[in-house]
């Protein structure tokens, strides 16, 4: 936010104006012109920088926070087609202290996104919500396909039985193909598989996914199948 107005009754929001919109534009829109500027390499970079956001919400910021409805849409570009994550309306800001970071709340989010654990009246909140959704939102940046129009349960089958037959290109949205390069996308896969685990304990922090994005951790652990939803 750069800044606001509140006088009387003129309440103003002042926030950096992200030209390229939302990141949803560019993975689901085959036939224009944005779904050629983002190639798989810049995609990759944007995986970044939403997981560094997420790291710093949950780890790095003075106040704990969880966002709770991390998807394309609430991933803004700039000009450089560098990610912010926005919309904060259902962002829940806890205590830091780590012993209260679970929490009894009503259902937040978006169908297609939320973990499992939050399918009830009333779940436990962890950070591991946004983990989740971070693990979809890359499986949809890979394939360039919306997590509605394809079984997410296949999807996760179909990259694990990829990644251990080396057909791990197949996964690419047909518009990358030409210019993937294939080691970035084992670890946007492994990546996503570790953070769509059903079990919240078994999915990694934000900052054990950014390590294996970069490569940082030697042994990226191969997600257990049977763990998928």
């Amino acid at each position: 936010m750069l800044g606001y107005c509140q006088h009387e009754s003129e309440r103003i929001l002042i926030y950096e104006y992200m030209v390229n919109g939302s990141l949803d534009e560019y993975i689901f829109k085959k036939n224009g012109l944005k779904s050629l500027l983002l190639t798989l390499e810049k995609r990759f970079h944007v995986a970044l920088h939403v997981a560094n956001a997420l790291a710093y919400l949950h780890e790095g910021c003075s106040m704990f926070i969880i966002h709770r409805d991390i998807k394309p849409q609430n991933i803004l570009l700039n000009e450089e087609l560098e990610a912010k994550v926005c919309d904060f309306d259902l962002a829940k800001v806890l205590d830091h202290n780590k012993q209260s970071r679970n929490e009894l709340t009503r259902i937040r989010g978006t169908l297609g996104y939320m973990a499992p654990e939050c399918r009830g009246d009333e779940i436990e909140i962890t950070e591991k919500v946004d983990v989740y959704s971070f693990g979809i939102v890359l499986l949809e940046m890979i394939s360039g396909t919306k997590n509605t129009d394809f079984s997410i349960t296949n999807f996760k089958e179909k990259a694990h039985s990829r990644v251990t037959n080396n057909g791990i290109m197949e996964l690419v949205d047909e518009t990358l193909s030409r210019d993937a390069n294939p080691e970035q996308v084992r670890k946007m896969v492994f990546t996503a598989l570790c953070c769509v685990q059903v079990n919240s304990s078994e999915r990694p922090t934000m900052s054990d996914a950014i390590k294996y994005l970069n490569g940082e951790s030697k042994d990226i652990p191969q997600p257990p199948i049977g763990n998928f939803i």
